[in-house]
């Protein structure tokens, strides 16, 4: 027994003419049956290479860069604009002097930076050496008030024999 889904589908395959196989992008091959399209050919997919001619190729678009637009346009003015008023345009030996100026000065920052830490690492030692000096010095004053109240000592904190 054919369900309702079955004999549609049989109808519209066997409603088919053989015209709608006769469409030139349908190709029958020896080996396909007859009445069944196979499958069709993609035109692109063909085997042949591109042209090499020289029209054919991409070509490559030159642009200029912004620094040498404003190196270029800079000629022209006096007043520096755009990128030059940040960047100017110097020799190999400016740019070495430039550099070696450069390097002295971090050189210059460095040695500071050393200085200023010792500075601090001798206060620090300095601040420490007080502080210790102080506590002892408390220390050596509750001694002698306790040995003055013992009676070790004499009020006026000379010592007894």
């Amino acid at each position: 027994m054919k369900t309702s889904l079955e004999s549609s589908t049989m109808s519209t395959r066997s409603s088919a003419s053989k015209s709608d196989y006769e469409d030139p992008s349908y190709t029958n091959n020896e080996d396909s049956h007859p009445g069944i399209p196979s499958k069709r050919q993609h035109p692109l997919n063909h085997t042949s290479s591109l042209s090499p001619s020289p029209d054919k190729k991409a070509k490559v678009l030159r642009t200029t860069s912004s620094i040498r637009a404003a190196v270029l346009a800079s000629k022209d003015t006096m007043k520096p604009k755009g990128l030059l008023a940040f960047f100017s345009k110097a020799s190999e030996a400016e740019c070495q002097a430039s550099r070696i100026k450069d390097s002295e000065d971090i050189c210059r920052r460095a040695d500071d930076i050393k200085l200023q830490e010792n500075k601090l690492m001798k206060k620090d030692a300095l601040h420490k050496t007080n502080n210790a000096r102080e506590r002892k010095q408390k220390q050596r004053k509750k001694e002698k008030n306790t040995e003055i109240q013992k009676g070790l000592r004499s009020p006026s904190g000379h010592k007894y024999m």
